[in-house]
Order: C-alpha cells, then sequence, then structure tokens
C-alpha cells in the first residue's frame, strides 16, 4: 500500500495555496508526488505534482492517465 505522508510536516496547512485558497490537506508520496487540497470561499481546488522521475515518457503517462479520470 502506498504510504502517504504530511508534506513538509504539515507546514503549509493553513496557509495560501497556489490556486489562491486555503491549504487544508497536503499530502506526499515521498520521491514520486503532492497532492493538495485547498478551500475557497465558494470552491475548492486540488493540485498534482509528480516528480523523482527521469523518464519524460512515464510523466506522460501518467498526465495521461490522471486527465482519463477526471469528468
Amino acid at each position: 500500500m502506498v504510504e502517504w505522508v504530511p508534506a513538509k510536516n504539515g507546514e503549509a496547512i493553513g496557509q495560501l495555496g497556489t490556486e489562491g485558497g486555503v491549504i487544508i490537506r497536503d499530502e506526499e508520496w515521498p520521491g514520486v508526488g503532492r497532492i493538495t487540497l485547498e478551500r475557497k470561499r465558494t470552491e475548492a481546488a486540488i493540485t498534482c505534482g509528480l516528480y523523482g522521475t527521469s523518464s519524460i515518457r512515464r510523466l506522460r503517462r501518467h498526465r495521461k492517465e490522471i486527465k482519463n479520470t477526471m469528468p
């Protein structure tokens, strides 16, 4: 099972996120990626970053998989 942990020891919680909302959840799969949930007054945002690989092919595949799961 994947072991997600608080990113930066939870230091970003309550801070302003990249999408202009307040960060309410921020987790990292060490060496693989990070996912952040932000809350705004009337909406929310999820940002996701993948890293830790030198293969552009692999990142393209992950990008396509993520896009295919979105509504």
